[in-house]
């Protein structure tokens, strides 16, 4: 399977939720079909932002007590840093790890 994707050159809309849905059949677990509030993609999530405002946002897959995962784009003329949203640079926290909306914090690693 990983073998058929790799290469690919559509961005991560076009192509996560084919290869989330793949993945799933191949480990013989259950895809967010039908979704649900606890199990869906684009799961709507409120953070707080850099600057310190309230924003939207989506979590691409997201599993209730058990993962929140978000792709990103990859392959050539990306750039590492372009992919990451955090700074390493920064000692503030991640911005959905400091949300204080409960689906945004259940990914987040233990303090």
């Amino acid at each position: 399977m990983m073998e058929r994707w790799k290469g690919t050159t559509a961005n991560e809309q076009a192509t996560l939720q084919g290869f989330v849905l793949e993945l799933c059949a191949a480990l013989g677990v259950s895809a967010p079909t039908p979704p649900t509030d606890h199990h869906r993609f684009e799961y709507p999530v409120q953070v707080v932002d850099r600057d310190g405002n309230l924003a939207n946002n989506r979590i691409d897959w997201y599993r209730a007590g058990h993962f929140a995962l978000e792709g990103k784009a990859t392959g050539q003329g990306i750039q590492d840093d372009r992919r990451m949203r955090a700074s390493s640079a920064t000692n503030r926290p991640s911005t959905s790890c400091s949300s204080r909306f409960p689906a945004a914090r259940r990914a987040c690693p233990p303090q």
